[in-house]
């Protein structure tokens, strides 16, 4: 079978960030990746979408890097 592209674009929607690094969750926070590297992690009131593939990832946890380990 064959998978679709990853979009240069990405924009991760309203998701719980797990920040391994402080120990924390960021909730309710969008992620943005570009060219398949996270550019921005913010508060969902504060991203713009404009020429980004959306994914709604409410009630889901992101964990940034965890395939790199």
């Amino acid at each position: 079978t064959q998978k679709e592209p990853i979009a240069a674009k990405l924009l991760i929607k309203n998701c719980h960030v797990v920040d391994v690094k402080n120990g924390t969750i960021l909730s309710n926070h969008n992620i943005r990746i570009e060219n398949g590297k996270i550019i921005a992690i913010d508060s969902v009131s504060s991203s713009s979408v404009a020429g980004f593939t959306v994914i709604d990832g409410s009630g889901k946890y992101v964990m940034p890097g965890l395939w790199d380990m």
